[in-house]
Protein backbone atom coordinates (compact mmCIF):
# COMPACT_ATOMS: atom_id res chain seq x y z
CA UNK A 1 0.00 0.00 0.00
CA UNK A 2 1.48 3.37 -0.98
CA UNK A 3 0.76 4.98 2.40
CA UNK A 4 3.31 2.57 3.91
CA UNK A 5 6.03 4.26 1.87
CA UNK A 6 5.12 7.94 2.13
CA UNK A 7 7.48 8.63 5.03
CA UNK A 8 10.44 6.87 3.42
CA UNK A 9 13.03 8.95 1.58
CA UNK A 10 15.58 8.38 -1.14
CA UNK A 11 18.76 10.46 -1.15
CA UNK A 12 19.97 11.23 -4.68
CA UNK A 13 22.57 13.89 -5.40
CA UNK A 14 22.20 15.15 -1.80
CA UNK A 15 18.47 15.80 -2.28
CA UNK A 16 15.74 14.05 -0.28
CA UNK A 17 13.05 12.48 -2.47
CA UNK A 18 10.04 10.48 -1.31
CA UNK A 19 10.43 6.79 -2.16
CA UNK A 20 6.87 6.71 -3.49
CA UNK A 21 4.32 9.33 -4.48
CA UNK A 22 0.57 9.16 -4.84
CA UNK A 23 -1.12 9.18 -8.23
CA UNK A 24 -2.25 12.78 -7.62
CA UNK A 25 1.28 13.89 -6.68
CA UNK A 26 2.65 12.27 -9.85
CA UNK A 27 0.01 13.98 -11.99
CA UNK A 28 0.78 17.37 -10.45
CA UNK A 29 4.51 16.90 -10.94
CA UNK A 30 3.97 15.97 -14.61
CA UNK A 31 1.64 18.93 -15.16
CA UNK A 32 4.16 21.36 -13.63
CA UNK A 33 7.03 19.97 -15.68
CA UNK A 34 4.99 20.26 -18.88
CA UNK A 35 3.97 23.83 -17.93
CA UNK A 36 7.69 24.63 -17.70
CA UNK A 37 8.15 23.34 -21.24
CA UNK A 38 9.40 19.80 -20.65
CA UNK A 39 7.69 17.51 -23.19
CA UNK A 40 5.80 14.52 -21.81
CA UNK A 41 7.87 12.13 -23.95
CA UNK A 42 11.05 13.44 -22.30
CA UNK A 43 9.52 12.83 -18.87
CA UNK A 44 8.83 9.22 -19.86
CA UNK A 45 12.32 8.77 -21.31
CA UNK A 46 13.91 10.18 -18.14
CA UNK A 47 11.82 7.83 -16.01
CA UNK A 48 12.93 4.86 -18.10
CA UNK A 49 16.61 5.85 -17.86
CA UNK A 50 16.33 6.33 -14.09
CA UNK A 51 14.71 2.91 -13.76
CA UNK A 52 17.44 1.20 -15.79
CA UNK A 53 20.15 2.88 -13.71
CA UNK A 54 18.50 1.55 -10.55
CA UNK A 55 18.11 -2.07 -11.68
CA UNK A 56 21.05 -2.62 -14.02
CA UNK A 57 23.14 -4.40 -11.37
CA UNK A 58 20.35 -6.75 -10.27
CA UNK A 59 20.17 -10.24 -11.72
CA UNK A 60 16.41 -10.47 -11.13
CA UNK A 61 13.77 -7.79 -10.75
CA UNK A 62 10.05 -7.40 -11.37
CA UNK A 63 8.26 -4.66 -13.26
CA UNK A 64 4.76 -3.82 -12.07
CA UNK A 65 2.80 -1.21 -13.99
CA UNK A 66 -0.68 0.15 -14.31
CA UNK A 67 -2.73 1.60 -17.11
CA UNK A 68 -0.55 4.68 -17.64
CA UNK A 69 -1.19 8.40 -17.30
CA UNK A 70 -0.58 8.03 -13.56
CA UNK A 71 -3.89 6.24 -13.30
Amino acid sequence: MISDFQDRKVIYHDIDYPEAVTREQARKADERAIEFGIPGILLMENAAVAFVKEVRDYEVFAIVCGTGNNG
